[in-house]
């Protein structure tokens, strides 16, 4: 399987933490969500890995992964890429 359920369930959370974290608090939206979504990412596999996850950073069966890139990673994807996507009207 390209990912497991604790991957994309980390990913649904990331995102709604994000969207919501930046979202509704800071009035937000486009490129500026991207950094909350990839915050809580990150902070979410990480802390996920440092617990439970044998503390293996880059190995997909210690964590969540999406086509077995983890999670903290695409979480760093989305915080490099967020200055590229342009803030969208409200």
């Amino acid at each position: 399987m390209i990912f497991n359920l604790l991957g994309l369930g980390m990913a649904f959370a990331a995102a709604f933490i994000g969207a919501i974290a930046t979202g509704l608090l800071f009035r937000v939206n486009g490129g500026p969500l991207l950094y909350g979504v990839g915050v809580a990412a990150i902070l979410i596999d990480v802390i996920y890995r440092a617990t439970k996850g044998g503390k293996q950073w880059v190995s997909p069966n210690s964590g969540g992964h999406i086509w077995f890139i983890p999670i903290w990673v695409l979480g760093i994807v989305a915080i490099v890429g967020a200055p590229f996507v342009p803030a969208l009207p409200r």
